[in-house]
């Protein structure tokens, strides 16, 4: 879990199927033409048996999120709609997150899974009614 600790960025191209993703989460288009060449920073800390990660974007206001482990969250995504997640630890390399996400076409699951290699972790999200996944790679800053 440790290993997750610390400062990761995604730069412009750093999503594989976005597209296919972004259509199946039910964005309109002016979205996702303004996340396709996005950069994001993810910062990910720990105090006591609280997670905090900061997410940053070039393109959505910075949103932090403190979570425990297999405790739902309830709070609002970046687009201020609502958000429920409950993220735990496969190993300490593995995360998962289980996400119930408001949107434009209303709610979706989605499952998460970000997974340390090295100095990258790659972030792989699922729309679990479609099946149609798309990955982002963010680097060890």
């Amino acid at each position: 879990m440790a290993q997750f600790i610390g400062k990761w960025q995604a730069g412009k191209g750093s999503m594989s199927n976005f597209e296919a993703f972004g259509k199946a989460m039910g964005l309109p288009a002016e979205i996702l033409e303004k996340f396709r060449d996005s950069t994001w920073t993810a910062t990910f800390s720990k105090d006591g048996d609280t997670w905090s990660v900061e997410n940053e974007s070039s393109v959505s206001p910075k949103r932090t999120y403190s979570y425990q482990e297999g405790k739902e969250l309830v709070t609002t995504n970046m687009f201020g709609k609502g958000l429920k997640l409950t993220a735990t630890f496969d190993s300490d390399t593995k995360m998962t997150v289980m996400e119930q996400t408001e949107g434009e076409s209303g709610w979706k699951s989605l499952k998460a899974v970000r997974e340390i290699k090295g100095d990258k972790m790659i972030a792989t999200i699922q729309e679990l009614e479609s099946g149609v996944s798309m990955t982002q790679e963010f680097t060890r800053c």
